[in-house]
């Protein structure tokens, strides 16, 4: 049997691990601006929700933080015949702090709106299903036909927080549980943003 000399043993190990090494790298490299597909509460979220759904509306605090949100088309084109959200509605919350100056005032655009900064670590999401089970709420609360996700903006993984607070604010919003209802019923009339100025702060209802 041949005997490998140490500089050959070292550079078959040194081979061996650059093979198995270098998809791992790839993967560490993969751009993580957009989350995963996403599942839990029963529902799930593609990562192209930015691109395939309607942003219908932007909300400002003056907690300095924007929220954006966004319907999927299919539910907007049903407005058009009807007032009702149908079966299959989803709708997204994406949030951000307002960029700020050194003084800690929030930054303004030329239209007087928060300029975009970080954003929140969870995406928030309701979805309107007549075929859901028990075990796809986390919550013993209901809201109508409605369902509630809380997922990580980044990796898709369940976010760590109780989804209750959602069923108890909105079991009293005015429309179908939503409060959103009237900026949307606008969006889809009139085809603009609807930006709207909040006056309560953190996630208190603003009507």
């Amino acid at each position: 049997m041949t005997r490998r000399s140490p500089f050959t043993l070292i550079l078959s190990i040194l081979t061996v691990l650059a093979v198995i090494g270098f998809p791992l790298l790839l993967s560490s490299m993969v751009d993580d601006e957009e989350p995963a597909a996403a599942s839990a509460s029963g529902m799930t979220l593609g990562s192209d929700f930015r691109t395939r759904f309607v942003r219908y509306a932007v909300i400002q605090r003056p907690d300095a933080t924007i929220r954006y949100l966004y319907i999927n088309p299919e539910a907007l084109e049903n407005l058009g015949v009807s007032d009702v959200l149908p079966d299959g509605t989803m709708i997204v919350i994406e949030g951000f702090y307002a960029l700020k100056d050194e003084t800690g005032a929030p930054i303004l655009d030329a239209e007087g709106r928060y300029q975009i900064g970080e954003p929140f670590p969870a995406l928030h999401v309701r979805e309107k299903r007549r075929d859901w089970s028990d075990t796809d709420f986390v919550s013993d609360l209901r809201n109508g036909a409605w369902n509630y996700g809380s997922f990580d903006r980044l990796t898709g993984e369940p976010f760590a927080e109780s989804l209750n607070a959602c069923f108890n604010c909105h079991q009293v919003a005015p429309q179908d549980f939503l409060y959103t209802a009237p900026l949307l019923a606008s969006y889809r009339r009139s085809g603009d943003l609807q930006v709207y100025l909040c006056e309560q702060t953190g996630r208190t209802p603003c009507d």
